[in-house]
């Protein structure tokens, strides 16, 4: 089957002559590549929904249920499936002022920023709103910048920026 790449597409050279061993961290990275986990304010619904579009359009494993019933009981939960992204690829924050004064998208970021940690896999903010003031902590992981009025512009970039981001 023969499947048409997004642009840009990221490369790994794999020698199928030597030692799969030696293999084995390039097809690794190019694995972990493959899955997101959104996390978002629900008042950002519309605009996440957008991103997810995207994200999905070019071939990216959105994981996560948008329909999650935010409580208490639903942690174990969320912190397995942003385990998942951790392993696999990354957790994409979409900061806005909801979603900082939230207290369960807070909760998020923290367990995405600890599985991170752990699996040395990437949490990408993506800043969807104006003139906000980030945290230092956020500011430190590199935001992209996304406005709803630059998304016809702004999503390809995105796509371009997770498919070569370094994953160690």
């Amino acid at each position: 089957m023969v499947k048409k790449l997004h642009e840009p597409t990221v490369y790994e050279e794999v020698d199928l002559e030597s030692d799969i061993e030696e293999q084995l961290p390039k097809l690794r990275a190019l694995i972990r590549r493959a899955t997101v986990f959104p996390s978002f304010a629900h008042s950002d619904h519309e605009v996440s929904e957008r991103i997810i579009a995207a994200l999905r359009a070019a071939d990216f494993n959105v994981i996560g249920d948008s329909a999650y019933v935010f409580s208490d009981s639903a942690l174990p939960r969320i912190d397995k499936t942003i385990g998942e992204a951790a392993r696999h690829g990354f957790s994409l924050a979409l900061i806005s002022r909801a979603y900082l004064s939230g207290g369960f998208t807070k909760r998020e970021l923290e367990i995405a920023i600890e599985k991170g940690r752990i699996y040395r896999s990437n949490v990408v903010p993506v800043v969807i709103e104006p003139d906000l003031a980030l945290p230092a902590g956020i500011e430190a992981l590199r935001p992209i910048i996304l406005l709803p009025d630059q998304f016809e512009e702004g999503l390809p970039k995105l796509i371009a920026e997770l498919k070569k981001r370094d994953m160690e």
